[in-house]
């Protein structure tokens, strides 16, 4: 199978010497500690691909999303080395083109549960953003036959709330997200019912492992994303400061400045529960995490969460554990959970945060500014698909309250029998 690594770029720079000559010197500045980079099974680099990266970086993007897009470049890696094909092979019949066969293995994919139709759907556009690099840079036949152009129409609502159309360039390979059931709140998703999200915390208490549940948590009684859940640190954990007007609610600082790392690096407060604060500290100290922290002698020895090998967890890692645990949860007939993915936390937390606030009487600005800070939303945008959502949904008061106080309140719940 390919293998995804990072490897450490030294840049150079020309200097001048007293004599008036010019040496190649290294300069600091133009390196890279962590390039992604992607190579195949013999061990052989995929240079095209390598190269791509690296336009990336010098185009402005940051690590993580590089790093995203390689991700999603070794599925497809994976995909041309299972199946024998060569990339750049494109014959005028549709059925034996590579990347009709690489979609239509991905929509399979989404079927069986195996990828979320979010995943598959950037998975197929970080490899169309490939395909027009290469063909812009004559590695591949400017004639090849890679897809149909067609015009797409996205539907959106604008920071003041109205509903928008804007028309752009698409390809007949891109693949839709979906929702399962009526218009999502953030990503396409629905949130997880009261009933539910209580079976999903008992579920994973007693069948996964504690760091799964414990993220699952944090997702669920936060809203936290995952990419913050996996860099949350000991120091974090320990800074927590009482909420200075709602009891049993503590305040963990995260974005610049942290070590943990947020979208659009969004400065900011996670409200945690009190209890789930408590049963971080816990772990935080546990003789499980311990025994990893002794396997771990980098930098990142205050990641809260380690893997058995005393590492940081990956977004791919908590993917590949979701996706075990919704297989466990449909062998145990809990198939409400079919399609579960890690999102679905924070679209059942900012739910459920909206509904609460609309009810106590709040104004819909005063609930969107509110909702905005707790999810960390760039703009208002994102924010107002939760109010309109609430404010569609059928018995949102009551619903909604329950799932707060008995769920997200943390108020009767017994989280000792955690998993092994």
């Amino acid at each position: 199978m390919a293998r995804l690594t990072t490897i450490e770029l030294t840049g150079y720079a020309l200097r001048e010497l007293k004599d008036g000559g010019l040496e190649w010197a290294i300069n600091l500045d133009k390196g890279l500690r962590h390039l992604p980079q992607i190579f195949w099974e013999n061990g052989r680099g995929w240079d095209e691909v390598n190269v791509w990266a690296l336009r990336q970086v010098e185009d402005g993007a940051d690590y993580e999303t590089v790093k995203s897009l390689m991700k999603a470049l070794q599925r497809y890696a994976n995909f041309l080395e299972l199946n024998d094909y060569d990339w750049r092979h494109f014959p005028q019949r549709k059925e034996d083109q590579v990347l009709r066969a690489f979609r239509k293995s991905l929509m399979s994919s989404i079927e069986d549960g195996t990828y979320a139709s979010s995943t598959a759907s950037s998975t197929m556009y970080a490899v169309i953003r490939f395909y027009n690099f290469a063909k812009d840079n004559n590695l591949i036949s400017p004639n090849a036959p890679l897809w149909s152009a067609e015009k797409k129409i996205r539907h959106f609502i604008d920071a003041r709330g109205f509903a928008r159309a804007m028309v752009r360039d698409g390809t007949d390979l891109a693949i839709p997200l979906r929702a399962r059931i009526g218009n999502g709140v953030e990503d396409g998703l629905l949130p997880l019912s009261a009933k539910d999200a209580k079976e999903l915390m008992k579920f994973s208490s007693q069948k996964n492992t504690i760091e799964l549940h414990l993220m699952l948590a944090i997702g669920m009684f936060t809203g936290a994303r995952v990419g913050t859940v996996i860099t949350l640190t000991g120091q974090a954990i320990q800074g927590a400061v009482e909420h200075p007007v709602i009891s049993d609610l503590y305040l963990i600082r995260v974005g610049p400045g942290t070590a943990v790392r947020t979208k659009f690096n969004v400065s900011g407060d996670l409200e945690v529960p009190k209890q789930l604060l408590l049963d971080l500290k816990k772990y935080l100290f546990s003789t499980r995490r311990l025994l990893r922290l002794a396997k771990n002698a980098s930098a990142s020895r205050d990641t809260l969460f380690l893997n058995r090998y005393g590492r940081p967890y990956s977004v791919a890692t908590i993917d590949s554990l979701v996706s075990q645990m919704r297989k466990r949860a449909i062998n145990e007939g809990l198939t409400e959970f079919k399609n579960f993915v890690f999102h679905e936390t924070r679209a059942t937390f900012g739910t459920a945060r909206a509904s609460v606030l609309l009810n106590i009487g709040l104004s819909r600005s005063e609930a969107v500014d509110q909702v905005r800070t707790a999810m960390f939303h760039k703009d208002e945008s994102s924010t107002l698909r939760y109010i309109k959502f609430v404010d569609k949904a059928s018995q949102k008061s009551d619903a909604a309250n329950r799932f707060y106080e008995e769920t997200v309140g943390l108020r009767n719940e017994d989280w000792n029998a955690l998993g092994k």
